[in-house]
């Protein structure tokens, strides 16, 4: 968490400590130089619940500006909790939640209403969704269109090809490490991952095969093993899973963030919204372009094969008409 005032209470065994914390950023938080925390009593631990309490008190205004936060009494204030179970060392939470309180003069504490779902939002999840979605939805249609509907401007179209997936090698790189957790107890986590490594390998025999393509003299030899055959159809099959993998990606991601961090925000059909509306949009290109290629050769006749089966030659005249 960034800029947090932290209480933590450690479990070890049957002892418990408490320690006053200073969170700057998403990492484990630094131990403050001086605590200002006490403890009312000495811990006490229940073996029958196995839970231990703490009674732990600071002052609202202890002076260090530098690693405590001042409370101030008559404003709203947002809080937040968070529990792990199985290690007493600093790890990613079991589960956590927020609320919001207000403190008075007579030392009277009420709930406070500050919006709940304001408060658990994550500006770095929420710039890192917005990319992909970008990467992977706008940019991704865009790279199917300048391979397989837009072959009139082939020249062009394999320039900008390529320019839009470096953009969304790029992208998926430098966005996916800014947020990267190597966890796999969530599809996101886990589709995350395979989506990584599967647009490495896009962009990898994408350049490939544009090299080979640029260097190919059409010499027996190279053709007869077909390489520029076989390493495009490598990156004609990995950029149609990478498209599917991707905006499957970027639906979990919707599901995890709205779902799971945002506590059942209903938003998270924006995920389904999208991938639906990716395939969709996907048929609907494929089935104009099966279509506007089937009527612009519809006047060409295809002559029959006659005289029992055998081979029959045409004259052009006969193929003319």
């Amino acid at each position: 968490m960034k800029n947090t005032d932290m209480i933590a209470w450690f479990v070890d065994g049957q002892e418990g400590y408490t320690k006053d914390y200073w969170s700057t950023d998403n990492v484990a938080p630094i131990e403050d130089t001086i605590s200002n925390l006490t403890d009312d009593r000495p811990h006490r631990y229940d073996a029958a619940t196995k839970k231990m309490t703490f009674v732990t008190r600071r002052p609202l205004d202890t002076g260090d500006v530098a690693q405590d936060f001042l409370v101030p009494l008559n404003e709203e204030l947002a809080m937040i909790y968070g529990h792990a179970e199985g290690s007493a060392a600093w790890r990613i939470h079991d589960e956590y939640g927020v609320w919001t309180l207000r403190l008075s003069e007579d030392g009277s504490v009420v709930e406070g209403a500050l919006d709940l779902t304001e408060l658990r939002r994550v500006d770095e999840y929420e710039q890192h969704g917005w990319w992909m979605w970008s990467a992977w939805y706008v940019v991704g249609l865009l790279l199917l269109v300048t391979k397989r509907y837009a072959k009139k401007t082939w020249s062009l179209s394999h320039y900008l090809h390529a320019i839009l997936g470096y953009f969304t090698l790029l992208v998926t790189i430098v966005w996916a490490s800014k947020v990267i957790e190597w966890r796999f107890d969530t599809p996101h986590y886990i589709l995350g991952t395979i989506t990584l490594f599967v647009t490495i390998v896009g962009a990898l025999s994408g350049s490939y095969t544009a090299a080979t393509m640029k260097i190919y003299n059409g010499d027996k030899d190279w053709a007869e093993k077909e390489r520029i055959e076989r390493i495009a159809k490598i990156h004609r099959m990995a950029g149609y899973f990478m498209l599917f993998i991707g905006n499957l990606t970027i639906m979990s991601g919707c599901f995890h963030y709205f779902g799971d961090v945002l506590k059942g925000d209903k938003r998270k059909i924006l995920g389904a919204v999208s991938m639906i509306s990716f395939c969709f949009l996907v048929i609907l290109f494929e089935t104009i372009y099966r279509l506007r290629n089937k009527f612009s050769l519809g006047h060409l006749k295809t002559p029959k094969v006659t005289d029992g089966g055998k081979v029959k030659t045409f004259t052009p005249a006969e193929v003319d008409t």
